[in-house]
């Protein structure tokens, strides 16, 4: 079985690609410590299947909106992913990225990471800790530590940015 990605063309609406990467908030944002509906993003996991989300950043270059989706996996099933490694960074240094269409803001430092990692013509799947763990929830935050051992154990590679 292969593990290579099928490339697929992907058409966005006309709103979704004439946004642009400034430093202007969007009119529909949320940050990563998620509340009231903003929680939907993040459904629960499951920790008897070793569920963590992966996140697709899809293909882009640089200067132009990055935009990623979540997929939730089991690490049971020994998913095709990498892990990012890096220095979170600033809180109030942050920037904007579509995340499962909703604006989110990540610190700049994630945002250059994922600009630099992102390939122009193909999807490329990522685990990243500060967009894969839903942050305001201390329950899933401390469940998913307990597997940051296997995260980072089990990726096709580990990046360090």
């Amino acid at each position: 079985m292969s593990n290579r990605v099928t490339k697929k063309k992907c058409k966005w609406p006309r709103t979704l690609r004439n946004i642009s990467n400034s430093r202007t908030p969007p009119t529909t944002q949320i940050s990563l410590s998620p509340t009231g509906n903003d929680m939907a993003m993040y459904r629960r996991l499951s920790v008897a299947e070793k569920q963590i989300r992966v996140v697709t950043v899809y293909p882009g270059h640089l200067g132009q909106m990055i935009r990623c989706g979540f997929q939730t996996v089991s690490l049971n099933d020994e998913p095709d992913y990498e892990a990012l490694s890096y220095v979170w960074g600033l809180e109030q240094h942050r920037l904007y990225i579509e995340l499962n269409l909703t604006q989110t803001s990540v610190t700049r430092n994630l945002h250059a990471a994922l600009n630099r990692l992102r390939h122009p013509d193909e999807p490329r799947r990522l685990w990243v800790d500060a967009i894969c763990i839903n942050q305001a929830d201390n329950e899933e935050r401390g469940q998913q530590v307990a597997l940051m051992s296997e995260n980072t154990a089990k990726p096709r590679a580990a990046l360090f940015s």
